[in-house]
């Protein structure tokens, strides 16, 4: 789940909410099958998180948080687990035209007010329509999903659609050297 708008001026419960939603909830649903995985000193546990998850989009911080913060779980989770004979991994999809981004960049409307708020509606707007008009078929998702579940052995994150591997990983090093006072290349 996701809600959208400023960081800086949304009510700080949506944000309580997507992280309860995306990554408490995820680790707790998940512990009573790790626990069983280790008792039987075999299994795999895969987190569908997002390439929201080590990148940022604009107004989209809550989403961003909770994936960034399911990342970290699945790492952690990863290197605690594996003595356990326990794998872990992500999937991490871009946006894919599911419905899921549009309702999710449309929930500013539950609370931004344009006479109250300091940010402009129009970049919210501009934010949506550019997720909107940059989606992928969703049948590539799932067809990856298809493909790695059941191998025994692959990569401990899967980027889907490939294509998106090195922006991703161009975003994660600029992060080392970009200014305080500069926006990313990638937000203009």
């Amino acid at each position: 789940m996701g809600y959208t708008g400023p960081l800086a001026e949304i009510p700080v419960d949506y944000l309580r909410e997507v992280m309860e939603t995306n990554t408490f909830s995820t680790l707790e649903f998940s512990q009573p099958f790790i626990k069983k995985m280790v008792q039987k000193g075999k299994g795999k546990i895969i987190f569908v998180s997002s390439i929201a998850g080590f990148t940022t989009s604009g107004f989209l911080g809550p989403y961003n948080a909770s994936k960034h913060a399911l990342e970290a779980i699945a790492q952690c989770l990863r290197d605690e687990l594996q003595p356990f004979g326990v794998t872990v991994a992500t999937i991490n999809p871009g946006p894919f035209d599911t419905g899921f981004n549009d309702r999710m960049y449309d929930s500013y409307k539950q609370w931004f007010n344009e006479d109250e708020h300091f940010t402009s509606i129009k970049e919210i707007e501009k934010a949506a329509t550019k997720m909107a008009e940059n989606q992928f078929d969703p049948q590539e998702m799932i067809d990856k999903m298809v493909e790695n579940i059941p191998q025994q052995e692959h990569n401990f994150r899967t980027v889907c659609p490939e294509k998106m591997v090195p922006m991703c990983q161009e975003y994660q090093n600029r992060q080392f050297e970009i200014k305080t006072d500069t926006i990313d290349p990638s937000k203009k």
